[in-house]
Parts: structure tokens; sequence; C-alpha cells
């Protein structure tokens, strides 16, 4: 699947100036056990305090949202590239951070492949100011313990690219069932995972051994 700017517009950040650059993003993906309803948390921080402006999309559903800190925030709406999106705006500040409640096939594009792997893309946002870059992107997903990695991909766009790309030299980790893209002055990133349902290859491998217990 082919990414490319203009499917960026979750989770998209646009400081008051240009200057706003040498942040940290971390995203932390909770994917449930049945990869319907997962929570998604950010942080933002940055050293200089401002007005902060992060990109939700058009019509975004704000009762999604569990919690939005500090408190100071507000909606309002933001045009970006002739469409009018809901945008979260902090008046005055250097770090904020929001826990939400996702559909997780429209959020990560979960669907499944030829191979029966379950693919993902988790989207760890980007700067949209002309010419800023961010100091880190970092994302962690939580995956169910009945599921296991197949295969990992890190996406990233350098700030002189008009496009992400596949980055083969990624910094990606995982610790039991945890893994995690750390990118360092870019753009914006994002990862890609495959996952195989184990309960569901347990299950045919007990279906097939039944069957063959049927003949001597």
């Amino acid at each position: 699947m082919k990414r490319n700017l203009s499917t960026l517009a979750l989770f998209a950040f646009i400081g008051t100036t240009g200057l706003f650059a040498g942040g940290t993003f971390e995203s932390i993906v909770y994917l449930d056990e049945e990869l319907k309803s997962s929570k998604f948390y950010k942080n933002v921080r940055y050293t200089q305090s401002g007005t902060k402006t992060f990109l939700f999309g058009k019509n975004y559903n704000k009762n999604n949202m569990t919690y939005i800190k500090p408190n100071n925030y507000k909606w309002e709406k933001y045009k970006y590239k002739e469409v009018l999106e809901d945008a979260l705006v902090f008046p005055n500040t250097s770090n904020f951070a929001y826990l939400e409640t996702v559909d997780t096939k429209e959020k990560f594009y979960a669907s499944k492949t030829k191979d029966n792997d379950i693919y993902f893309e988790i989207d760890g946002g980007a700067c949209l100011d002309e010419g800023c870059s961010l100091d880190e992107n970092i994302i962690s997903v939580v995956i169910p313990k009945r599921y296991k990695l197949s295969w990992k991909e890190g996406h990233i766009r350098k700030p002189q690219d008009t496009e992400y790309s596949y980055d083969k030299n990624a910094i990606i980790k995982q610790v039991e069932n945890t893994v995690t893209l750390y990118a360092s002055n870019v753009k914006g990133a994002f990862l890609k995972l495959w996952l195989i349902d184990k309960s569901t290859a347990d299950q045919i491998y007990k279906n097939v051994s039944n069957q063959m217990n049927q003949f001597k």
C-alpha cells in the first residue's frame, strides 16, 4: 500500500509558525484482542511554548476521546489543502497528550492479506509546516498474545522529501509482544505490521490432526 502526504490528514501537526521544529511525537497503540476497538495514546513535546494545532480529518467524532491534557484546549475548524478539518488547538503549551478509542480497521487500515496475515499501518504523525522536522517520532504497538508478528517495516519522510519511503535500516525493536519504531530527524513516520493469528493456526492444526486420527 503506497502512502503519500495526502493520506496524512490524521495526526498532522501544525505550529503557528515554521519555528516549531525539534519536537518529539510518541504514539502508543494497544490493539484489542478482536482487533475491533483499540486504544491510541499520543504525547507531543516541544521545547517551545505556543499555540499547537493538531488535525484529525473531516467530521471527527470527538466522543472517541477519553481525555485530553492540558485542559485549556478547544476544537476548531482548520482548512488544509482545501479541506475543512477538525482541529484540536492548545493556546499556549509545549506538551500535550490525549487518549482515544479507535476503530482498528478504519484507523490502522487493518485487513487480511492473501496469505491470511493481518496487515496494519500505524501512523505516528507528521509536522506540516514548511521545512519543519521532528527530533523523534516513536511508535509503539502492544500486540495481543494470540497474534504473532510475521513482518514489520518502518516508513519515514525526511524534511526534504515530498513522500514517505520504506527505510530498510529503520530502528524497530520487539520486546515480548511490544514492537517499537524509532525515527529521528524526520517530518513524519509510520509503522507497517503483519500479524498471524496463532489461535486460528492452532485450530487448523487440531482440525487436521483430528481428521487424520480417523484413518489408520
